[in-house]
């Protein structure tokens, strides 16, 4: 089993696939990923066909295109490697198999493709300019320990899935580290009481704790020891003095980000079936609850010190909101059942819970915050949808 490549699984690049003619029956009533599809609210990604299209200029419109070109014909829709609030969703290629081009017209270059998708948020982003630094995950000692899970009786693909699954847990949870220790050093340029300053420390700690785990997990799925890659810390200060960037980060990686990953492995680990898996997702569960705390008491200690970034504070919630999903609204195949009860749920359900918790927590919350400070006015989120 390779290691996952860029932590998504998706095929080599370097090979050319014949085309799948019956891929295009009924090719005009698939669901189209274009440009137009990361400020649709209303698409929620599910793993399957699509009708991928970018504009011809774009992309070589061939009838041969190699995997690298599908590949390309992916990334050119502009939702590839960042992350900007509590939904983000990349598509990757699940498969090298392809029909098409299905037209050639100023509409798009369009073929149709077997779609995956990823979310970028688990914990804590460590972002910049509003994109996530991630480490790649690849074979390595240190990050994890041996773990006697049942993985035998898997299908293959699945054992992959799940593997991938939990090593880009591992790469988000190693990314928290980078992010804890920056804002601790925000928090020491603000001159930020002792009781944020130790509670970030221990974050710290936590974080590292949790990508243990993950790997370690993660190990036993892929059959060898992962770990992540090297991480850049390009530019990753150049927020430093700046209130109004520390606030804002705070809210969409710690008030947002925590709460709807403490939200997520909350959810998730009653219905995993085996003890360290389990256990796992509990300890996340309660610790990214209290790093989510930390974030709404530095936001409020921050607003009672800098009340003139009340704006900024209502803008950066407002800005993150989505509207709400049913979590429990659309069954769940036998698959699906099986990867739960390995601590793995699909992106699309994953972004239900994660609507759910927004709704249910980060939402009472913003308003407690504004309310309890005496705030000019309350944070007003749109009405829920019909």
């Amino acid at each position: 089993v390779p290691p996952p490549e860029n932590n998504r699984t998706s095929p080599p690049a370097n090979t050319t696939t014949p085309p799948v003619p019956e891929l295009c029956e009924g090719a005009s009533e698939l669901p189209v990923l274009d440009h137009s599809t990361r400020s649709d609210d209303n698409f929620t990604p599910e793993d399957g066909l699509y009708l991928v299209c970018v504009h011809p200029d774009e992309v070589r419109c061939t009838d041969t295109p190699s995997d690298a070109e599908l590949k390309e014909q992916v990334e050119l829709l502009g939702l590839g490697d960042s992350c900007e609030g509590p939904r983000y969703f990349a598509p990757y290629l699940r498969s090298a198999e392809f029909c098409g081009p299905v037209t050639r017209l100023e509409a798009g270059c369009c073929y149709v493709l077997n779609i995956g998708f990823n979310y970028c948020v688990g914990g804590r982003p460590f972002t910049i300019d509003g994109e996530a630094r991630l480490a790649r995950v690849t074979r390595r000692d240190g990050w994890g320990e041996p773990m006697d899970l049942p993985v035998s009786h898997l299908p293959e693909e699945l054992r992959r899935e799940i593997a991938a699954s939990w090593g880009e847990a591992g790469t988000h949870e190693h990314a928290s580290v980078a992010s804890f220790s920056r804002f601790l050093m925000d928090l020491l340029s603000l001159g930020a009481p002792r009781d944020l300053v130790e509670a970030t420390t221990k974050a710290i700690h936590d974080e590292i704790q949790h990508a243990f785990a993950c790997f370690s997990i993660g190990s036993a799925y892929a059959g060898y020891a992962i770990g992540p890659d090297e991480i850049s810390m390009d530019d990753s200060m150049d927020h430093a003095g700046d209130p109004a960037a520390i606030l804002r980060a705070t809210i969409l990686e710690g008030c947002i980000g925590e709460t709807l990953a403490a939200a997520q492995a909350e959810w998730c680990a009653p219905k995993a079936a085996f003890a360290p898996v389990r256990d796992a997702l509990l300890t996340i569960s309660a610790d990214e609850g209290d790093h989510a705390m930390l974030a709404w008491r530095f936001v409020a200690w921050m607003l009672e010190k800098h009340p003139e970034l009340e704006e900024v504070a209502r803008e950066t919630f407002l800005g993150a909101f989505e509207h709400e999903e049913p979590v429990f609204a659309t069954g769940r195949s036998p698959r699906e059942h099986l990867a739960l009860s390995h601590g793995h749920v699909t992106p699309a359900l994953a972004d239900r819970i994660r609507r759910h918790a927004f709704h249910h927590t980060v939402i009472p919350c913003a308003h407690a915050l504004f309310e309890s400070r005496g705030l000019t006015q309350n944070i007003t989120f749109p009405s829920p949808r019909a």
